[in-house]
């Protein structure tokens, strides 16, 4: 019969590590995916209100106001 093997200093990582780290890189994630949702709705919303500004000037129910320039001689 061979005798096991002795390994000195070897570290075991605990299963409740892994889990640990596992759940919190879910947990991360998760934040991540939210953030992007987030970024994904405002700006799709901005694309709707300047699509909605885009219309009301072609209907000339709202009027863009330019700024007066100014002619220094």
């Amino acid at each position: 019969m061979i005798p096991p093997l002795k390994i000195q200093n070897l570290e075991i990582i605990s299963v409740d590590r892994i889990v640990y780290f596992l759940e919190s890189l879910i947990a991360f994630l998760k934040v991540i995916i939210i953030l992007l949702i987030a970024a994904y709705l405002f700006y799709r919303l901005g694309f709707r209100l300047t699509r909605l500004e885009n219309g009301l000037q072609e209907k000339k129910l709202i009027y863009k106001t330019e700024e007066p320039s100014i002619i220094v001689s």
